[in-house]
């Protein structure tokens, strides 16, 4: 299980307008969800791909999900690809990535790994950010105890309009 925490910097105590904009299909083998954060909306994606789920099947879909949505789009999840490791699905992910104008935010090396066990170490867990939208954002690995993969964390420099409560008053003469 992948712990997640994403953190908006600038943003004083107020209400953070978002929406649901999509999420897979429960026939889907991967689990996915995007929200539209604020006016300008900032999207942020939760993805999760089972580890025996079929890598270039997996990639047909992060592809349609890359053209769907291409702006303004951080995608936060556990996609059972080892950046660590030097295979054809590694390269053709992080082409598939570099073509559509995303970028990985991890550092990828054996001190950034997000799951390490007895045997192995692993950097599984991945934050993809579109290159053209100017979003900043400063990924973070932290150690867990609650489950076998370190916490994701990704600090997003990025001014979002916020919504004030408004206070209603009647002037009564």
């Amino acid at each position: 299980m992948l712990y997640t925490c994403v953190e908006l910097t600038e943003v004083e105590e107020c209400t953070i307008n978002y929406r649901e904009v999509a999420k897979a299909n429960i026939n889907d083998r991967v689990s996915w969800v995007c929200v539209a954060i604020g006016e300008q909306k900032l999207k942020v994606s939760g993805l999760y791909k089972p580890p025996s789920y079929d890598n270039n099947e997996f990639l047909l879909v992060l592809k349609s999900l890359f053209v769907k949505h291409q702006k303004r789009h951080i995608i936060v999840g556990d996609f059972n690809i080892n950046l660590l490791e030097n295979t054809n699905v590694v390269v053709n992910y992080k082409n598939l990535v570099s073509v559509n104008n995303f970028e990985i935010k991890n550092d990828i090396s054996e001190e950034a790994a997000t799951r390490i066990s007895a045997n192995t170490i692993s950097l599984i867990d991945h934050v993809l950010c579109d290159r053209h939208s100017s979003i900043n954002c400063l990924v973070k690995v932290d150690t867990n105890s609650l489950s076998d993969h370190n916490i994701l964390s990704v600090q997003v420099d990025q001014h979002i309009k916020v919504y004030k409560p408004k206070v209603a008053f009647d002037c009564i003469h």
